[in-house]
């Protein structure tokens, strides 16, 4: 038994060993590539345009991340929240569902909104454009925040389902331990008195 544990962390290591040493020769061809890039730009453009070079691939870095863009950062905030929403209502109704209580058809109109979710999701994905922004018909901002208010009223429908579902066993159970408690202490009481 304890051969096939050495075995095993041994193929573990080596496996890790090989794992790291692909990792470092990758980065090692991505930094020869980037500096070859760099050392070829710079003799392209000689000493006097380098600065302003380096100055324009900075611009377009920053340009390429709409970080800077409030309406990005905003779509991607209703994406969060309506993932989260959704996924929250799912795992509501999953739970119910489990414990058996009554769901109807909360899991495929789960099924719907998650579907929704991810179209409305791809048009949060698409910037917009800055020159015309009545180009679209409707704010996916809105939309997004239309799933995350259906997903909570799935959520509350399954919640609600299950407190109502497991309420009286938890009743029922509670009253059946205090009983118990109760009993254990008139027996409790009874030895111990003197005779």
């Amino acid at each position: 038994m304890a051969h096939v544990a050495i075995e095993v962390v041994a193929g573990t290591v080596i496996l890790f060993t090989l794992a790291t040493a692909a990792l470092v020769v990758a980065g090692l061809l991505f930094v020869r590539r980037r500096y070859r890039l760099a050392v070829r730009r710079y003799r392209e453009l000689g000493h006097a345009g380098v600065a302003a070079e380096a100055f324009r691939m900075a611009e377009v870095q920053w340009r390429r991340h709409p970080v800077h863009d409030p309406a990005w950062r905003r779509s991607q905030r209703a994406r969060r929240r309506m993932h989260r929403a959704v996924e929250a209502a799912s795992q509501a109704v999953r739970h119910a569902d489990a414990a058996g209580a009554p769901v109807g058809d909360l899991p495929s109109v789960c099924r719907r909104l998650q579907s929704s979710a991810g179209q409305v999701d791809h048009l949060l994905r698409v910037p917009p454009l800055p020159a015309d922004p009545a180009a679209l018909p409707a704010d996916p901002v809105g939309e997004a925040d239309a799933v995350a208010v259906a997903a909570g009223r799935i959520h509350a429908a399954a919640r609600a389902s299950l407190h109502q579902f497991a309420s009286p066993a938890v009743t029922s159970a509670s009253d059946a331990a205090h009983l118990e408690v109760v009993a254990v202490h008139e027996g409790l009481r009874a030895t111990s008195l003197p005779r």
